[in-house]
């Protein structure tokens, strides 16, 4: 039971923790791993989990299973509610303080080539999801973008 309590602390401040902007977070994943080629691999689910149950701000009960479900669950009720919004005049979004804002968008209907025949095919009208980061995100990407530079 104890633990139950414990996982439904963490649960109300999830999004905060694991999605929670600042520059200890901007820092630590500015090096991340990279393939042989020299370029950052992108952040996977299991190193998601990895990040959110090594945080030292939630409860030290938690097993990764527990955070995984969590993090699932998470994920679960945006992919839920952008299915099940519709495309209106005001798009639905969700936005999240500090890291940015997720709007459902339609995309028209619209006549492309196929590049090996000339064929012209017609890609139907679509739902997506596009995202438009915060200010704050923003400024913390370009400050780690910058080089530093040498005081005189």
């Amino acid at each position: 039971m104890k633990s139950l309590t414990k996982l439904a602390d963490f649960a109300t401040s999830f999004l905060s923790l694991a999605l929670s902007v600042d520059t200890l977070w901007a820092r630590t994943y500015s090096q991340a791993p990279r393939d042989r080629r020299g370029f950052e691999k992108g952040m996977t689910k299991a190193e998601l989990i990895d990040r959110v149950a090594a945080r030292k701000d939630i409860p030290r009960g938690l097993t990764k299973k527990a955070v995984a479900q969590i993090v699932d669950a998470a994920f679960l009720e945006i992919g839920d509610y952008f299915i099940r919004a519709r495309i209106g005049r005001t798009p639905a979004r969700l936005t999240y303080p500090g890291f940015g804002t997720f709007t459902k968008r339609k995309k028209n209907a619209r006549t492309v080539r196929n590049p090996q025949t000339g064929e012209p095919l017609l890609i139907p009208t679509q739902a997506t999801v596009s995202f438009a980061p915060s200010q704050d995100l923003k400024s913390l990407m370009n400050e780690l973008a910058q080089p530093k530079r040498a005081r005189r």
